[in-house]
Protein backbone atom coordinates (compact mmCIF):
# COMPACT_ATOMS: atom_id res chain seq x y z
CA UNK A 1 0.00 0.00 0.00
CA UNK A 2 1.48 3.34 -1.06
CA UNK A 3 -0.37 5.55 1.42
CA UNK A 4 1.89 6.18 4.37
CA UNK A 5 3.76 9.14 5.77
CA UNK A 6 6.53 10.12 8.17
CA UNK A 7 5.65 9.90 11.86
CA UNK A 8 2.55 7.75 11.19
CA UNK A 9 1.46 5.62 14.19
CA UNK A 10 4.37 7.05 16.15
CA UNK A 11 3.33 5.28 19.35
CA UNK A 12 3.92 1.86 17.78
CA UNK A 13 7.23 2.89 16.22
CA UNK A 14 8.47 4.19 19.58
CA UNK A 15 7.52 0.87 21.16
CA UNK A 16 9.43 -0.93 18.42
CA UNK A 17 12.47 1.30 18.94
CA UNK A 18 12.41 0.54 22.67
CA UNK A 19 12.13 -3.19 21.94
CA UNK A 20 15.17 -2.95 19.66
CA UNK A 21 17.10 -1.31 22.49
CA UNK A 22 16.23 -4.21 24.81
CA UNK A 23 17.10 -6.80 22.16
CA UNK A 24 20.52 -5.21 21.66
CA UNK A 25 21.29 -5.78 25.34
CA UNK A 26 20.51 -9.49 25.09
CA UNK A 27 21.40 -10.31 21.47
CA UNK A 28 24.21 -7.91 20.66
CA UNK A 29 22.87 -7.39 17.12
CA UNK A 30 19.35 -6.90 15.80
CA UNK A 31 17.84 -7.57 12.36
CA UNK A 32 14.52 -5.92 11.49
CA UNK A 33 12.30 -6.60 8.49
CA UNK A 34 9.81 -3.89 7.52
CA UNK A 35 7.45 -5.83 5.25
CA UNK A 36 5.46 -3.55 2.97
CA UNK A 37 7.49 -0.38 3.38
CA UNK A 38 5.79 1.50 0.51
CA UNK A 39 7.83 4.61 -0.36
CA UNK A 40 9.97 4.53 2.76
CA UNK A 41 8.55 6.99 5.35
CA UNK A 42 7.85 4.24 7.89
CA UNK A 43 11.27 2.55 7.98
CA UNK A 44 13.05 5.89 7.78
CA UNK A 45 10.99 7.18 10.71
CA UNK A 46 11.98 4.10 12.70
CA UNK A 47 15.65 4.55 11.83
CA UNK A 48 15.54 8.18 12.93
CA UNK A 49 13.92 7.23 16.23
CA UNK A 50 16.61 4.61 16.82
CA UNK A 51 19.40 6.99 15.83
CA UNK A 52 18.02 9.45 18.36
CA UNK A 53 17.79 6.96 21.25
CA UNK A 54 20.63 4.48 20.72
CA UNK A 55 24.33 5.03 21.17
CA UNK A 56 26.43 5.14 18.01
CA UNK A 57 27.81 1.68 18.83
CA UNK A 58 24.30 0.25 19.34
CA UNK A 59 23.02 1.92 16.16
CA UNK A 60 25.79 0.25 14.16
CA UNK A 61 24.54 -3.14 15.38
CA UNK A 62 21.06 -2.69 13.87
CA UNK A 63 20.25 -3.97 10.37
CA UNK A 64 16.98 -2.91 8.75
CA UNK A 65 15.67 -4.64 5.64
CA UNK A 66 12.63 -3.06 4.00
CA UNK A 67 10.61 -4.71 1.26
CA UNK A 68 7.64 -4.00 -0.94
CA UNK A 69 5.81 -5.66 -3.81
CA UNK A 70 5.87 -2.49 -5.91
CA UNK A 71 9.22 -2.43 -7.68
CA UNK A 72 8.68 1.22 -8.66
CA UNK A 73 9.25 2.13 -5.01
CA UNK A 74 12.87 0.95 -5.02
CA UNK A 75 14.22 4.15 -6.55
CA UNK A 76 12.02 6.32 -4.33
CA UNK A 77 13.20 4.55 -1.19
CA UNK A 78 16.85 4.52 -2.31
CA UNK A 79 16.85 8.20 -3.33
CA UNK A 80 14.97 9.09 -0.11
CA UNK A 81 13.79 12.43 -1.48
CA UNK A 82 10.43 13.80 -0.38
CA UNK A 83 8.47 16.98 -0.96
CA UNK A 84 7.30 19.40 1.71
CA UNK A 85 3.90 17.70 2.04
CA UNK A 86 5.53 14.30 2.63
CA UNK A 87 7.62 15.62 5.52
CA UNK A 88 5.02 18.01 6.97
CA UNK A 89 4.56 15.91 10.14
CA UNK A 90 8.28 15.58 10.88
CA UNK A 91 9.20 17.67 13.97
CA UNK A 92 11.70 20.46 13.30
CA UNK A 93 14.28 18.77 15.53
CA UNK A 94 14.33 15.67 13.31
CA UNK A 95 13.99 17.63 10.08
CA UNK A 96 17.15 19.59 10.84
CA UNK A 97 19.04 16.58 12.13
CA UNK A 98 18.19 13.96 9.52
CA UNK A 99 17.26 15.80 6.28
CA UNK A 100 18.77 18.38 3.98
CA UNK A 101 17.41 20.11 0.89
CA UNK A 102 18.91 18.74 -2.31
CA UNK A 103 19.87 21.85 -4.30
CA UNK A 104 19.40 19.99 -7.59
CA UNK A 105 15.81 18.90 -6.95
CA UNK A 106 14.61 21.21 -4.19
CA UNK A 107 13.37 18.13 -2.30
CA UNK A 108 14.08 17.08 1.26
CA UNK A 109 16.61 14.26 1.21
CA UNK A 110 17.32 11.88 4.07
CA UNK A 111 20.95 12.14 5.16
CA UNK A 112 23.28 9.38 4.04
CA UNK A 113 23.97 7.80 7.45
CA UNK A 114 20.23 7.18 7.77
CA UNK A 115 19.79 6.05 4.14
CA UNK A 116 22.69 3.64 4.44
CA UNK A 117 20.95 1.82 7.30
CA UNK A 118 18.04 0.73 5.08
CA UNK A 119 18.33 -2.09 2.53
CA UNK A 120 15.41 -2.34 0.10
CA UNK A 121 14.29 -5.58 -1.56
CA UNK A 122 11.46 -6.34 -3.95
CA UNK A 123 9.30 -9.00 -2.29
CA UNK A 124 5.78 -10.38 -2.59
CA UNK A 125 4.44 -11.52 0.77
CA UNK A 126 1.92 -13.79 -0.90
CA UNK A 127 4.70 -16.07 -2.15
CA UNK A 128 4.83 -17.06 1.55
CA UNK A 129 8.60 -17.19 1.27
CA UNK A 130 10.41 -15.11 3.92
CA UNK A 131 12.98 -12.64 2.77
CA UNK A 132 15.38 -14.15 5.33
CA UNK A 133 15.38 -16.29 8.47
CA UNK A 134 16.29 -15.69 12.12
CA UNK A 135 14.84 -12.19 12.22
CA UNK A 136 14.63 -10.41 15.55
CA UNK A 137 11.67 -8.16 14.74
CA UNK A 138 9.17 -7.86 11.89
CA UNK A 139 7.19 -4.69 11.27
CA UNK A 140 4.16 -5.11 9.00
CA UNK A 141 1.67 -2.29 9.26
CA UNK A 142 0.31 -1.29 5.86
CA UNK A 143 -0.36 -4.56 4.09
CA UNK A 144 -2.26 -7.23 6.02
CA UNK A 145 -5.59 -5.40 6.06
CA UNK A 146 -5.63 -5.58 2.24
CA UNK A 147 -5.38 -9.38 2.21
CA UNK A 148 -8.17 -11.90 2.53
CA UNK A 149 -8.46 -13.54 5.94
CA UNK A 150 -6.88 -16.82 4.80
CA UNK A 151 -4.00 -14.95 3.15
CA UNK A 152 -3.47 -12.94 6.34
CA UNK A 153 -3.18 -16.10 8.40
CA UNK A 154 -0.73 -17.72 5.98
CA UNK A 155 1.48 -14.62 5.92
CA UNK A 156 1.49 -14.52 9.72
CA UNK A 157 2.54 -18.19 9.77
CA UNK A 158 5.39 -17.29 7.42
CA UNK A 159 6.42 -14.42 9.70
CA UNK A 160 6.33 -16.78 12.68
CA UNK A 161 8.63 -19.28 10.96
CA UNK A 162 11.12 -16.58 9.99
CA UNK A 163 11.43 -15.03 13.45
CA UNK A 164 13.99 -16.10 16.02
CA UNK A 165 12.81 -17.78 19.18
CA UNK A 166 11.10 -14.99 21.17
CA UNK A 167 11.26 -12.67 18.15
CA UNK A 168 8.75 -9.84 17.81
CA UNK A 169 6.03 -8.83 15.37
CA UNK A 170 4.49 -5.34 15.26
CA UNK A 171 1.32 -4.69 13.27
CA UNK A 172 -1.03 -1.77 12.70
CA UNK A 173 -2.39 -0.29 15.93
CA UNK A 174 -5.98 -0.99 14.85
CA UNK A 175 -5.23 -4.46 13.49
CA UNK A 176 -5.44 -7.48 15.76
CA UNK A 177 -3.93 -10.88 15.03
CA UNK A 178 -6.67 -13.07 13.44
CA UNK A 179 -8.03 -15.77 15.74
CA UNK A 180 -6.73 -18.50 13.42
CA UNK A 181 -3.17 -17.26 14.01
CA UNK A 182 -3.50 -16.05 17.60
CA UNK A 183 -1.83 -19.20 18.95
CA UNK A 184 1.42 -18.19 17.22
CA UNK A 185 2.00 -14.95 19.15
CA UNK A 186 1.40 -13.30 22.50
CA UNK A 187 0.74 -9.59 22.85
CA UNK A 188 3.41 -8.08 25.11
CA UNK A 189 1.86 -4.68 25.85
CA UNK A 190 -1.81 -3.76 26.10
CA UNK A 191 -1.62 -0.44 24.24
CA UNK A 192 0.22 -1.57 21.11
CA UNK A 193 -0.04 -4.41 18.60
CA UNK A 194 3.42 -5.66 19.56
CA UNK A 195 3.64 -9.45 19.84
CA UNK A 196 6.24 -12.02 20.79
CA UNK A 197 6.61 -15.33 18.98
CA UNK A 198 5.38 -18.32 20.98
Amino acid sequence: MAFTYFWRDLHTLKRVSGTVSNLLKSNGEVTIWDAGCAMGPEPYTLIMLMADSLSEKEFDKVKLIASDYNLDFEKVVSDAEYDSEDISRVPDKYLKKYFYINPETGLYKVKSFIRDKLHFYHHDLLTLKPILKNIDLILCKNVLLHFQQEQRVEVLKMFHSSLKHNGYLATEQTQKIPSDAAYLFEQVVSDTQLHRKK
